[in-house]
């Protein structure tokens, strides 16, 4: 493979990734935030 080939891949890879990550990041940001708003809730209650 040339150079360019080579290039082109790993850019196709980063950008696979970083989709990956964002959707990722976009599923499960609500769940993390309600179970983070559950802790705190709890927390307040035990004090």
């Amino acid at each position: 493979m040339t150079p360019k080939e080579w290039l082109a891949l790993f850019a196709f890879y980063a950008a696979y990734l970083f989709f990956g990550a964002s959707v990722f990041y976009h599923n499960e940001h609500a769940l993390e935030t309600d179970r983070r708003a559950d802790e705190l809730a709890e927390r307040i209650e035990m004090n």
